[in-house]
């Protein structure tokens, strides 16, 4: 039970540290763009565009990775809290290590597809290759089945206009 709890919390505050880095870098960031275009145009000539550019990015993607952030350390902090049950046995059933496993394992799960879906669905880049890949093609035509008298038809047509 010792190892479980010092896992919880080692996880936790892994998940703490991230998000006060999310945190930081998208404040600095900010600050910074800001900085930027509020400067003259003699100063704004002087930034290399390809800085500019790099700031948009990373702004962008940390105001993206923030909210995921929030939501995993939330829904850590609470499937964490099934192996701290498990761990100094609160509830008293011979089904208890498969209950809150099961609950562990639901909750990690329902994190990943959350924080995957905010991520698809807040970053342009992501969200426009994964309408990419999931679009069905138009172009595709489909073949209707043929019954076997117009199959029996087209193979003798064919064979006909070998023999000829």
């Amino acid at each position: 039970s010792d190892n479980i709890a010092i896992a919880c919390s080692v996880s936790n505050t892994l998940d703490v540290a991230s998000l006060v880095c999310l945190s930081i870098t998208t404040n600095y960031v900010n600050r910074r763009k800001r900085l930027i275009l509020n400067s003259s145009l003699k100063e704004k000539y002087q930034v290399i565009i390809l800085i500019v550019s790099k700031i948009k990015e990373v702004f962008h993607i940390t105001r993206v990775m923030l909210p995921c952030g929030v939501i995993s350390f939330i829904m850590k902090f609470s499937s964490s809290m099934a192996a701290w049950i498990y761990a100094l046995d609160i509830f008293q059933s011979k089904y208890m290590f498969t209950l809150t496993g099961g609950v562990y394992l639901t909750l990690d799960t329902l994190n990943c597809m959350i924080c995957s879906t905010i991520l698809i669905l807040n970053h342009a880049g992501l969200r426009k290759l994964s309408m990419q890949m999931l679009r069905v093609k138009d172009s595709a035509t489909v073949r209707q089945q043929m019954s076997p008298n117009e199959v029996r038809e087209v193979y003798f047509d064919a064979l006909k206009k070998e023999w000829n």
